[in-house]
């Protein structure tokens, strides 16, 4: 494309007189272009004031090479050096853009431009004759249609060559031609035509240095002429000329064919022209390897005007149709029998027909061999449709107009685009002003490159200040360059996508956040076209929003303190700092003694009152680094950063940390009036680096904690011998349950859930429970967790299963459905499933009858297999539940797509859900989540009329608790 540049001091029209450097004949050229080493026209003659429609004050200061088409310009440039540096003439057949935005074919001869001293190198002076004609004449046009004839008539890959070679053979006298193919053995000669009755056998040794010509010829755009060894074969009179030209596909190079004879020249025009027929079989000549595909070739070559997508016409010279195709017949509303019986002005908007006249007698005159032009068509019902009309003319061998070919492609959605764009630039101009975001302009291009040069009154309140013109975007935000920097908004481009940040206000009084959108624009009235909009939105009190929900998600909603999520990330990180500098970190597990007393015996507002004192003082018993966190009820973790590289020395570190928070919580806490004595039972446990899981060090420190329990509370334990003690203990654990399942000291009690509407039980949940021959009643707090760390809760699961199942296919059985808890280990088993369906089926219970709960954390860690093993259940009918909801770090997107149908609300939340907000606030907002799930809702630990009743009010469906039964087995009435 030509660049237009500033008018520069030369005259408007140079006649084309010869160039002082170069002897030339200027009398059959349009004009001669003298071009510097680096391509730049420093000098330019013309013959009739223009060349190709351009003046010499567009083309001086330019490059020849903007001027050719991007396909020609690796040729032209390969032979402008060429002859710059060695010397000699070449001829070429280039396709240039003219003034008016066509493509023309030029006779380009490069000649060299020696230096007033006789040197070359420096450079080349080009002389151009438009041979536009020339090209589109009948011999030239004649051979290019009648390629498509050659390659429908065509059966195999032979015929196909034979035939396009008898049409080449009317441009380039051969004598034979061979065709060099790139086969599974390399590239190797695969056809040969001979048109001499005789030809001379080659020796060995010519064969040989033309395979490593045509390897090169097959890289090079340039038909290479081929130099045999320096010898004559056995039998040979003369050496024949031999020219090389390469054959493109779509893919690359096709072929290379080889011409051999006396008068095969590689300067001649023809041989282009023969490139040129041949790169219109490449892609044909590969296609018809197989009979398949050549028929398959053929078929397509065949329908192409027929099914093209755009429409397509055959137009005779007077302007009636001769053929169209279904795609222009379905453009203009017409049959093809309708559109042969009217002429192109029939269907031709009356504001453009004269221009596509004018068009068509300058074809008919010799002046230009094809046209394109944007018009209106009509249809027969008035309608208007835009088509971008490409016009080209077939003339016969006396140079007479046969026909048109026409291709009309439907731009009418591009009009309206454009039309539409219009519109949307006069609603932009109008609504930059009046936008409740700020809005500036910025330009990409000239002197004033990233600088505003426009902005609205939103954005001058947002930045306080009534001058923004001329300053940079970085001078009014705070930039973060991992996010975003200056020049990421200068590198924009209009098909890029918009950045959006949010970013800090510089130089504010008071913190204020902004939303940043830059979004790239092209506004075709402005001198430089590429600019930037930005939208900025002031968000701090979004922002504020935002971290105060983020403050809520990772604290304790009582204490203030961190949660669990956020003290295991902080323990996270503390393990890779210890593992970085090589110092101990701890972990304290606190556990308040006897807190249930306080709760009982003043109420869950004290004992609320207590938390947020015990929170202050272990607050103020830490050092900087240190943090502290509430688990949940009466649970807290401090975690001690930056001890001794020492474990020993670290060890003591802790343990007197420990001794600190002891003696804060020693002296009463008032609260209300009355006096709370407070002691703590603390798990002392010192780590380092990532030698543990994170949930390891937690849970050894809560290890440890049980032991200060067990030993007389109000004291520390670190986690050493006495928890290999406590494993050992758990192991004769282990072995009793081992003999409880097969002595049946197990049975299944079952708790009612009733619907709250009036009562009425519509379910039971199974609870194991464990009558040891000895110990008598064994909590399942105390031999659940040794049978899920064991195995055995596999099959002590398969137990309750099997007798829920039993109690379902009982003649009386329970009204409703029965729910069964599952451990994280029997959700790991790979035949989770089958266990379960087997159950149903040998028992002959419908699946809808029995429900499966799971705990949050074990749901939310559970694998995907075990998700897609819920998931299937729950697609045969069975209830799947979350069980104490609320208490682990389900997220809403982990709810919504994991695969349950209910959730049970944790029976700490409705502990409190008549006397504390939060806990009425979290119970409505699990309800309301259900809800707009699509899940049921069960509410855990009702122990009072007034629960049941303001459960009742927010709308939960379901509940159970000791108000409505105690757990019983199936054949005993539950207590009330």
């Amino acid at each position: 494309m030509v660049v237009f540049r500033e008018p520069v001091d030369v005259p408007r029209a140079r006649p084309a007189v010869r160039p002082a450097c170069v002897d030339l004949d200027l009398t059959l050229v349009d004009g001669w272009i003298l071009q510097g080493a680096d391509g730049v026209i420093v000098d330019i003659g013309v013959t009739d004031g223009t060349l190709l429609g351009w003046t010499t004050a567009d083309l001086v200061s330019d490059t020849a090479q903007s001027m050719l088409h991007p396909g020609d310009r690796e040729i032209a440039t390969k032979v402008r050096d060429r002859v710059r540096v060695e010397g000699g003439s070449q001829t070429l057949h280039l396709r240039a853009r003219a003034k008016n935005g066509r493509w023309v074919w030029v006779e380009t001869v490069f000649h060299p431009a020696p230096l007033p001293d006789g040197r070359l190198g420096e450079r080349t002076c080009v002389t151009v004759r438009d041979v536009s004609d020339r090209y589109l004449g009948h011999e030239v046009m004649s051979l290019l249609v009648d390629l498509r004839q050659t390659v429908a008539a065509a059966t195999t890959a032979r015929s196909a060559w034979q035939r396009t070679l008898s049409l080449v053979s009317q441009l380039v006298p051969f004598d034979t031609a061979v065709a060099w193919e790139d086969t599974s053995s390399g590239i190797a000669a695969t056809e040969e035509w001979v048109r001499h009755p005789d030809p001379e056998p080659r020796c060995p040794r010519c064969l040989d240095a033309l395979r490593s010509e045509v390897r090169a010829a097959w890289g090079d755009p340039l038909p290479r002429r081929v130099a045999l060894p320096a010898h004559r074969c056995i039998g040979r009179t003369a050496l024949p000329s031999t020219l090389l030209v390469k054959v493109l596909g779509a893919d690359g190079t096709a072929a290379v064919v080889e011409f051999v004879g006396s008068q095969v020249d590689d300067t001649s025009s023809a041989v282009q022209l023969v490139g040129e027929a041949f790169g219109q079989i490449g892609d044909a000549l590969r296609r018809k390897h197989t009979e398949t595909e050549l028929a398959l070739a053929r078929r397509r070559f065949e329908l192409a005007f027929t099914e093209a997508s755009i429409g397509m016409a055959l137009v005779a010279p007077d302007g009636g149709f001769v053929d169209a195709n279904d795609a222009l017949c379905k453009l203009l509303g017409r049959t093809r029998d309708e559109i042969r019986e009217v002429g192109f002005q029939a269907v031709t908007h009356p504001d453009d027909l004269e221009a596509d006249v004018a068009y068509v007698n300058r074809m008919l005159a010799g002046e230009t061999g094809t046209y394109q032009l944007e018009k209106r068509y009509l249809r027969p019902n008035g309608e208007v449709v835009w088509g971008l009309l490409s016009v080209s003319l077939v003339r016969d061998d006396a140079g007479n107009p046969l026909h048109f070919i026409s291709q009309i492609q439907d731009i009418t959605p591009h009009k309206e685009a454009e039309r539409q764009l219009q519109q949307s630039v006069a609603r932009f101009r109008a609504a930059f002003d009046d936008s409740a975001l700020g809005m500036a302009l910025v330009p990409l291009d000239g002197d004033g490159r990233g600088l505003i040069i426009e902005a609205n009154d939103q954005m001058r309140r947002i930045f306080g200040c009534d001058h923004l013109v001329g300053v940079a975007v970085d001078r009014l935000v705070e930039i973060d360059e991992s996010v975003f920097t200056s020049d990421d908004l200068l590198a924009l481009t209009p098909e890029a996508p918009a950045i959006r940040v949010e970013v800090k206000a510089a130089a504010t009084e008071e913190e204020c956040w902004l939303r940043l959108v830059a979004a790239p624009v092209r506004l075709e009235d402005e001198e430089h076209g590429r600019f930037v909009v930005l939208q900025v939105e002031d968000i701090t009190d979004e922002r504020r929003v935002q971290a105060e929900v983020t403050h809520l998600a990772l604290h304790d909603s009582l204490t203030g303190l961190p949660n669990r999520v956020l003290m295991m990330d902080r323990i996270e990180r503390a393990q890779e700092r210890s593992e970085r500098t090589g110092h101990h970190f701890g972990v304290l597990f606190v556990d308040l003694d006897n807190f249930k007393d306080v709760n009982d015996t003043f109420g869950h507002g004290h004992g609320d009152g207590l938390l947020v004192s015990v929170a202050d003082r272990l607050r103020g018993g830490l050092r900087p680094n240190d943090s502290a966190a509430r688990l949940g009820g009466d649970e807290f973790v401090v975690m001690c950063e930056d001890l001794s590289t020492d474990v020993e020395l670290a060890k003591r570190e802790l343990a007197a940390i420990a001794d600190r928070l002891h003696d804060r919580l020693a002296p009463p806490i008032v609260f209300q009036g009355d006096e709370l004595f407070v002691s703590a039972s603390v798990g002392s446990h010192v780590s380092y680096g990532l030698r543990e899981p994170v949930r390891a060090v937690v849970s050894n420190a809560d290890t440890a904690m049980y032991q200060a329990k067990s030993r007389g509370r109000s004291r520390t334990e670190v986690y050493d011998a006495a928890v290999r003690a406590r494993a050992a203990e758990r192991l004769t654990v282990a072995k009793e349950l081992r003999a409880a399942v097969s002595s049946d000291q197990f049975h299944v009690a079952y708790q009612p859930i009733v619907d709250l509407a009036d009562d009425r039980p519509v379910a039971a949940e199974a609870l194991l429970r464990w009558t040891h021959p000895e110990l008598g009643s064994v909590s399942p707090a105390d031999f659940i967790p040794v049978a899920e760390e064991s195995g055995l809760i596999v099959e002590i699961g398969q137990y309750v299963l099997e007798r829920v199942c039993a109690v379902l296919a009982g003649s009386n059985s329970p009204p409703g459905y029965l729910t069964v808890n599952v451990s994280a280990r029997q959700l790991s088993q790979s035949d989770f499933v089958s266990r379960v369906m087997t159950a149903l089926e040998v028992w002959g219970v419908d699946a809808n009858r029995l429900a499966l709960e799971l705990t949050e954390s074990v749901l939310v860690e559970a694998s995907t297999s075990s998700h897609r093993q819920l998931a299937e259940l729950r697609d045969a009918g069975l209830r799947i539940g979350i069980d104490d909801f609320g208490t682990g770090y389900a997220t809403l997107r982990a709810v919504r797509d994991l695969p349950v149908t209910f959730l049970k609300i944790d029976r700490s939340f409705i502990a409190g859900l008549t006397t504390d907000d939060d806990d009425l606030t979290i119970s409505k907002a699990v309800i309301g989540l259900a809800d707009a799930l699509g899940l049921d809702t069960v509410a855990e630990g009702v122990e009072t009329r007034e629960q049941a009743d303001l459960l009742r009010e927010l709308g939960c469906p379901h509940a159970q608790g000791y108000f409505f039964g105690r757990p019983a087995p199936f054949d005993t009435p539950a207590s009330c």
